[in-house]
């Protein structure tokens, strides 16, 4: 075995194809569910806002209204010259896996 075959036998992503097909397909079909949740919800919670629960067929159904969520211009308060570094927080490291369709060339 060569050097370059070794490395290619390596990195190959031959055993991960079918991982990758199923992937795929999942992506596909959780952003048509997630449309299709879209459409219902927009037809349903007019309805179900403070209604209370509606209990139908083994599920429970309520839309509660929710006040808004509180921010702060932080950009203002620099422009303001308050500095904000002592109440700066991170986050610990994590990953993101993108998915996107590409057109393949024939």
């Amino acid at each position: 075995m060569t050097k370059n075959t070794k490395k290619q036998a390596q990195g190959s992503l031959d055993n991960f194809k079918p991982l990758l097909d199923e992937r795929a397909d999942l992506y596909r079909s959780k952003k048509r569910i997630e449309e299709r949740i879209k459409e219902l919800d927009e037809a349903l919670r007019p309805t179900l806002e403070g209604r209370g629960a509606v209990i139908w067929n083994g599920y429970q159904f309520e839309v509660t209204a929710i006040p808004g969520r509180t921010t702060y211009d932080y950009k203002m308060m620099e422009a303001d010259g308050i500095d904000l570094e002592p109440y700066k927080k991170v986050g610990a490291p994590s990953t993101r896996f993108n998915i996107k369709p590409v057109k393949e060339l024939d």
